[in-house]
């Protein structure tokens, strides 16, 4: 199985609006959090051209996601029960990576959102891949966590409408 898609690195450079995400107003102080934005206020006009030149539809929002510095390992977890949904992330600010997992004894529905704080994971977890890039198609529907390095991590996902799946779109970036 693929997990993610890297893409090329210079899309930070023309793609992404000129902003200091370390100045955004987070509302919670957790270890990790986000915001939601249009995508406009986000993306540059050759960034949103980027998506549209490849036939590729985002949703009208995107969300900013903060982890904090030294927070090392985030919980495992699904951002969608649909195994092949997908988006795109790019790491503006800070380092870590997306780790893809398995726990013996869990299955994926088991790390919807809504159900991590039952689970208390003493099982053996097997990664599957992982990715430490800037830019990347990713899979969201398969159980993943984030790492986290020295500095906070900042990161855009946005998702493609929902007739854009994770395989359909490796072929179109």
């Amino acid at each position: 199985m693929i997990y993610y898609k890297t893409l090329d690195d210079n899309f930070l450079d023309y793609g992404i609006q000129n902003i200091n995400f370390s100045k955004l107003d987070f509302p919670s102080k957790s270890h990790h959090q986000w915001i939601v934005r249009p995508v406009e206020e986000i993306f540059t006009s050759a960034g949103l051209d980027f998506f549209k030149d490849k036939g590729i539809n985002l949703r009208s929002t995107t969300r900013i996601f903060k982890k904090f510095a030294n927070n090392q390992l985030g919980p495992i977890h699904v951002d969608s029960l649909q195994q092949d949904d997908a988006a795109f992330n790019f790491v503006v600010g800070g380092t870590g990576s997306m780790e893809w997992v398995t726990v013996e004894g869990y299955k994926t529905s088991d790390f919807s959102l809504s159900r991590l704080a039952s689970i208390k994971i003493d099982s053996k977890i097997e990664i599957h891949d992982s990715w430490s890039g800037l830019c990347a198609l990713v899979r969201i529907g398969f159980p993943h966590r984030v790492l986290n390095g020295a500095l906070d991590r900042y990161c855009i996902s946005v998702r493609p409408t929902e007739d854009h799946l994770f395989g359909a779109l490796l072929n179109l970036v």
